[in-house]
């Protein structure tokens, strides 16, 4: 009820007997007020939050996805702020009710089929292979 944060959180093995997904961290049908990454915090493979997790803040700085990067599929979130970051990020058929903020982020980015009903910022972003808008409805400035 009051939040996860993962501060200087190293996984770097991977073993696909206890982890057939290819994710290093995945919330699913989760309901959480806050989630945090700060201090450095390293994944081998993917961030997952999907299939209908409900967050109120999701608050990322300083994570590093080696593989595949951060997914957030089918979801329901508030705030979200992400920076200084190297991930590939890919939002997909989720809501997202209140602003969004984006700030030195190297990797790919790939929003499809969302709903942003407040202001989407942006700063200081390198995409070097792409960053896709596809399908997604806008209420706000971005």
């Amino acid at each position: 009820e009051k939040g996860i944060i993962f501060n200087n959180v190293q996984s770097t093995n991977y073993n696909s007997i206890y982890n057939q997904d290819n994710k290093s961290v995945c919330f699913e049908n989760s309901e959480a007020m806050l989630i945090v990454f700060v201090n450095d915090c390293f994944l081998d493979r993917s961030l997952s939050i999907e299939k209908s997790c409900k967050i109120q803040r999701i608050d990322i700085s300083n994570l590093k996805i080696r593989n595949a990067g951060l997914s957030l599929k089918n979801s329901n979130v508030d705030f979200f702020s992400i920076s200084n970051s190297r991930t590939e990020i890919n939002l997909s058929n989720s809501i997202f009710n209140k602003q969004i903020r984006f700030e030195s982020i190297l990797g790919d980015i790939s929003f499809i089929k969302n709903e942003f009903k407040e202001d989407l910022m942006f700063w200081n972003l390198q995409c070097p292979f792409g960053f896709t808008l596809n399908y997604n409805q806008f209420k706000d400035a971005f």
